[in-house]
């Protein structure tokens, strides 16, 4: 695994997170520890596809704002803390998280 699989991956979770949670159905996240990566996936998923009061809206609320903050990300990852006490996500994998939310447009990447 490198250090950009994480990102690499986002896009896939996420389609994949998309198909079950259209059809009301329960989705379960995991990694090897809980820790860390299940943890970043469930906040791109969480922030991507659920609005502010945390009903699913397929990403409609996402869609709708111009772009996710950081104070976005900390606050629902504070909500995870509450239900994954021993969530440990590492900087490098919500940096990774947070550039899956906010993309940089390819003309800037060029350079």
């Amino acid at each position: 695994m490198n250090r950009f699989s994480l990102l690499n991956n986002l896009p896939s979770a996420f389609n994949f997170a998309r198909l079950p949670m259209n059809r009301f159905k329960k989705l379960l996240i995991c990694c090897h520890n809980g820790e860390d990566l299940s943890v970043c996936v469930y906040l791109a998923i969480l922030t991507s596809l659920f609005d502010e009061t945390w009903s699913f809206d397929n990403g409609k609320h996402f869609k709708e704002s111009s772009s996710i903050t950081k104070s976005d990300l900390k606050r629902r990852l504070t909500f995870i803390c509450k239900y994954a006490s021993s969530a440990r996500p590492s900087r490098g994998n919500l940096k990774q998280v947070f550039c899956f939310l906010n993309p940089i447009p390819d003309f800037i990447n060029k350079q």
